[in-house]
């Protein structure tokens, strides 16, 4: 009974850089649209403006944008120190560059789908 509880362990932190963020988003969202939006601007377009998140002011678009990547970096330095438990390094390598592709692309799509318009 033991044992099967360890492997469980060791099989959840292996998925934790994968699952953390997708976990993080919908509390970022909640956060986002009733605190952050008020503090930052929603960086919508307004009358005739050019909708240009990196210009101008700050705002919470580019407040996403931050944060999302720095949660990134953060899982693959999570990966990069959970990928020493493995024996191989190609195992090491491809587990690294799994977590970074995965999150990523997360990123790009949080940037893509719940930007404010």
């Amino acid at each position: 009974m033991m044992y099967l509880a360890a492997k469980t362990y060791k099989i959840v932190i292996f998925f934790l850089p994968f699952i953390l963020i997708p976990a993080i988003t919908p509390f970022y969202l909640i956060l986002d649209k009733f605190l952050l939006v008020k503090i930052f601007g929603c960086g919508c377009v307004g009358n005739g403006e050019i909708f240009n998140s990196y210009g101008g002011t700050f705002n919470a678009n580019d407040l996403r944008t931050v944060a999302f990547g720095i949660l990134v970096v953060l899982m693959i330095i999570l990966a990069t120190y959970l990928s020493l438990s493995f024996n191989l390094k190609s195992y090491r390598m491809l587990y690294i560059g799994t977590v970074s592709l995965f999150n990523v692309a997360y990123w790009f799509l949080i940037i893509k789908t719940f930007f404010w318009k």
